[in-house]
């Protein structure tokens, strides 16, 4: 697994989609658009929104799914009610399938999404998707939409559509 410790030391490019990664030691090799890179537990994080709920997402390279929605917000923000959604067996924590209508990960603004939204469990993982701190976790599914250049150094990351 490429982590915090190797990706700290460089400016890198993801295309999650194609499988690539690209690195450079100057963020002048990268022209792009910044946008405020948090990290949360060494894990990158920036300001969002689901629909209209608006906080902090939590982005995972390595995550499937395109956007799993973290348990509190499920409940107390009503995503599930007038949603078709079913069941989800083979996860570490109880959650139900369904889709978002729109999603925002900074500048960038994506939808329809499918989602794993977080109902309930116990558990090591199911705890990481109660962190009241997140709307939720962005993977794959959608990261391999976007171009992603992180520039951990400078707290600063660039989500470009592809071209």
């Amino acid at each position: 697994i490429v982590g915090f410790d190797l990706l700290s030391r460089a400016v890198v490019e993801f295309d999650v989609g194609a499988g690539a990664v690209s690195m450079g030691s100057s963020a002048a090799a990268f022209s792009r658009e910044w946008s405020p890179l948090r990290l949360l537990d060494r894990h990158p994080v920036l300001d969002g929104s689901i629909e209209s709920i608006g906080g902090r997402l939590r982005l995972d390279t390595g995550a499937g799914p395109g956007l799993i929605v973290n348990r509190w917000v499920s409940e107390t923000a009503g995503l599930l009610e007038g949603r078709a959604s079913s069941p989800v067996a083979g996860t570490p924590f109880e959650a139900r399938l369904g889709t978002v209508e729109r999603l925002r990960i900074g500048p960038y603004s994506v939808g329809p999404v499918t989602a794993l939204f977080v109902t309930g469990g116990d558990g090591p993982i199911a705890a990481v998707f109660n962190d009241r701190d997140l709307l939720g976790n962005v993977g794959a599914e959608v990261l391999g939409r976007v171009r992603a250049v992180f520039d951990y150094r400078q707290s600063r990351v660039a989500l470009l559509p592809k071209s």
